[in-house]
């Protein structure tokens, strides 16, 4: 019977510098995404078109899932107001 091979360890760990820089990154990405999504709905209400994933995707051009997702967010926290 064959023996089985360890998992192989990763050889190199990230620095904490890199880490901090792909958090930060991460970070503005994700307010970039929330800014647009909050123009977009601000301009769809100004226009008195329904919010949907649909109409959010014709002005902006965000995906479904992230529209979606902050959408259902946003809605659950009952507020009227978007964020």
């Amino acid at each position: 019977m064959r023996k089985r091979k360890q998992a192989a360890r990763p050889r190199a760990l990230y620095k904490e510098q890199q880490l901090t820089g792909l958090r930060l990154h991460t970070q503005a990405q994700k307010q970039q995404m929330v800014n647009r999504l909050r123009t977009a709905m601000m301009a769809l209400m100004a226009q008195h078109k329904p919010i949907s994933a649909r109409t959010i995707y014709e002005e902006c051009g965000l995906a479904y899932a992230a529209s979606d997702i902050i959408l259902k967010r946003s809605r659950c926290t009952n507020n009227t107001a978007p964020f």
